[in-house]
């Protein structure tokens, strides 16, 4: 008989545990008013209770031969009873499993947040002050219009689609503070409605200024007092858009040889299905804004600039066609002397070593008239040596030029 009161009692008690781990498995009872953590109820009690055979609430032990089947039962129903009124509401703030936060460990928890928040060292709250007081200069610091510099910079740098930064910008507008950004990535780049295209002969032209493209640059540099006299180098030269037509470019570059890893930035730009059939149409732009710089400069960030030399780099045929002069293959040819060639099987040779020397003077005043076929605009540039200037082609002097020819002929 004492067995069967003992299974009947330990098979209402885990039927009472079953229950009660369903309905609420642990219940913490935190007091508002003074922020102490109350009574923990846990079902691991239970299980310990149960074992040792010891009522919670009567404390009668189940396993003397005075607990009986009847008074087990209606043990169970007045432990329900009373579970079921004082089983408060669930709150997530109140309530967690018991695998998650043991008695020990939430009694823990709540004194070491005590103390973080209260016995904090005065190094810690000196150095969190200093935080949130940044942070709160940074806030005061913040302006809509250097964010869109910012973020205009960034989309230039890194090449990002139009179409992404569009779908960035609609993100971004829903940010607090930032519903002040444009609708379009056109907008924020400044991109020009139109653009200076002019009709020039048989093709179009725009010229972008030198002036322009020297401040580009220089935003992205830290330039210092020590560099305000810029050496400029220049290029000209022609190259097809595609084989499929007879639609080419000329465009007119530059770059500042003073700043080391300086970026090459476009001046002027030629379009047509030939070449500029007048150089100095051309080149009549550059020259003008050339020469106002050479006599006025320019500021830039409170530092004045000027351009104290000027370099072309261009191939042999690019050379002759600003400089009005003969082409490589020409008998009166040579850029740097009065030499006149031979025709040699074929083959202009240049053997007479014992020539002047041309010079700017002699070339502005066409001394040698074989060698010019038209006056050209460059001969305006103030404080530019047309013959120093141009540097020499060397493939076309040597890889493709006499050079190659005479060895040819030699062997």
């Amino acid at each position: 008989m004492d067995n069967k009161k003992r299974k009947c009692s330990r098979a209402l008690w885990y039927k009472a545990k079953k229950k009660s781990e369903e309905e609420f498995s642990y219940v913490l009872e935190v007091d508002s008013s003074k922020n102490d953590i109350g009574e923990v109820f846990s079902s691991e009690d239970s299980i310990n209770t149960v074992n040792s055979g010891i009522d919670v609430n009567s404390g009668i032990d189940v396993n003397s031969s005075d607990f009986s089947i009847a008074g087990c039962s209606s043990w169970y129903e007045d432990a329900m009873m009373q579970n079921t009124m004082s089983s408060p509401s669930f709150d997530d703030e109140k309530c967690m499993s018991p695998s998650m936060l043991s008695h020990e460990s939430c009694v823990s928890s709540d004194q070491d947040e005590t103390i973080s928040v209260n016995n904090r060292s005065p190094e810690i709250k000196h150095h969190l002050e200093e935080c949130s007081n940044s942070g709160e200069k940074v806030e005061d610091n913040f302006t809509l219009d250097s964010f869109k510099n910012e973020l205009s910079n960034w989309c230039i740098s890194e090449k990002i689609h139009h179409k992404s930064v569009n779908s960035l910008l609609k993100i971004l507008k829903t940010v607090p503070n930032l519903d002040g950004l444009p609708d379009d990535v056109r907008t924020l780049l400044r991109t020009p409605r139109c653009t200076a295209v002019r009709p020039l002969m048989s093709g179009q032209y725009i010229y972008l200024g030198i002036e322009n493209g020297l401040k580009s640059i220089l935003k992205s540099f830290q330039v210092t007092d020590d560099i305000t006299e810029l050496k400029l180098l220049f290029n000209i030269d022609g190259l097809p858009v595609s084989k499929s037509s007879g639609g080419q470019m000329w465009p007119q570059l530059a770059r500042i040889r003073s700043i080391k890893s300086s970026p090459v930035f476009v001046v002027g730009l030629y379009y047509g299905n030939e070449k500029p059939s007048d150089s100095n149409e051309f080149m009549r732009k550059l020259v003008e804004e050339l020469n106002c710089l050479f006599e006025n400069g320019f500021y830039f960030n409170d530092l004045f600039f000027k351009i104290n030399h000027v370099g072309f780099v261009c191939d042999m045929p690019a050379k002759a066609f600003v400089l009005q002069i003969k082409g490589h293959t020409g008998f009166y040819s040579c850029t740097r002397c009065t030499v006149e060639g031979e025709s040699i099987n074929n083959r202009v040779c240049f053997i007479n070593s014992n020539c002047s020397s041309r010079t700017h003077e002699s070339f502005c005043s066409v001394s040698q008239e074989e060698h010019h076929i038209g006056a050209t605009v460059l001969t305006s540039l103030n404080h530019v040596d047309l013959i120093s200037s141009f540097s020499l082609d060397y493939m076309h002097l040597v890889c493709l030029g006499v050079v190659k020819k005479n060895y040819t002929f030699v062997a």
